[in-house]
């Protein structure tokens, strides 16, 4: 009797090289990682701040693969705790990056915060992009032209919501990248997920076993947001830890709000809502309980979200 095949191992991709998005606080950085990666992997909010740690994800372009880090906004005047943190991850980030993309909010224009930026992009001798996002009109391309005061080359128009400009954008980086990257890490590694409740110390955790700060630690509870992985060589083992947001109510909301969300809900039959969104388009499909009350058409909205 012949042994069953074993399925097959998936291949490991080849890197070609690390591409680091840096910029200030909600100009488009995670709504541009989640274009380029077609993916909802970062997340995307209107409010500043939302990324705090830097995270790696992989991105493909005709065949070539590369990894992208999304980094916090930097806000070097900003006087909440975490910004000296977000800023220290994302210089980490331009560090061991072979080149960077530079988000800058073309409808703004050069803001304080974008020259403080450039300046450490220049001293880093990193090959820079700088990317004019929010142009949503091919018309307005020319508005890209202001940046050119950076000192930091020709910038580049680009919707990351609307996706304009990104198919030459991956056609730029591809060209510039070196062709050769960090190896990956397959499904041998042995996966370490790093679980609790908010504020018992798994990012500390996490930064003493692998000897360095790779994510941010505070005092302030639901202080990592996103899930973070990060491999460890230990001896002849690989592993990958997965630092994770704390599971308790400060995490999701207070105790007293989420009681009087579940005392609203209906006794009855509820309605069901499903929605999916990829990264070049969104669909959103909603059924209403029979024994709903039909509810007036709401307005439409004068301006739509510009995206993180």
């Amino acid at each position: 009797m012949s042994e069953p095949e074993l399925p097959d191992t998936p291949e490991v991709p080849e890197i070609i090289g690390t591409v680091a998005i840096v910029g200030f606080p909600n100009v488009g950085k995670s709504t541009l990682i989640n274009r380029l990666t077609e993916s909802r992997q970062a997340v995307v909010h209107e409010t500043p701040g939302v990324t705090r740690d830097r995270k790696e994800l992989l991105a493909d372009w005709n065949g070539k693969h590369f990894l992208l880090i999304d980094t916090g906004g930097v806000d070097d005047l900003a006087t909440d705790p975490f910004s000296p943190e977000i800023a220290k991850q994302a210089r980490a980030a331009i560090a061991e990056a072979d080149m960077v993309l530079f988000v800058v909010d073309a409808r703004h224009g050069i803001t304080p915060g974008d020259e403080e930026l450039a300046v450490t992009l220049r001293a880093s001798k990193k090959p820079v992009i700088v990317l004019a996002n929010k142009i949503d009109d091919p018309r307005r391309d020319l508005e890209a032209i202001e940046f050119h005061k950076l000192g930091l080359g020709d910038p580049f128009p680009l919707s990351a919501l609307h996706g304009h400009g990104t198919g030459d954008l991956l056609d730029r980086i591809v060209e510039m990248l070196p062709g050769a990257g960090k190896e990956q890490v397959g499904d041998e590694a042995i996966r370490v997920a790093i679980l609790g409740r908010p504020n018992v110390g798994k990012s500390s955790l996490l930064n003493a076993l692998v000897g360095q700060e790779r994510v941010i630690v505070s005092d302030v509870p639901g202080t990592t947001r996103d899930t973070v992985d990060t491999v460890l060589e230990k001896g002849d083992r690989t592993y990958r830890l997965v630092d994770t947001a704390g599971s308790g109510n400060s995490a999701r909301g207070s105790s007293t709000t989420r009681s009087s969300a579940r005392s609203r809900r209906p006794s009855g039959r509820t309605s069901r809502s499903s929605s999916s969104t990829r990264a070049r388009g969104s669909s959103t499909r909603t059924s209403r309980s029979p024994t709903s009350p039909a509810r007036p058409a709401a307005r439409p909205s004068s301006s739509s979200p510009s995206g993180t």
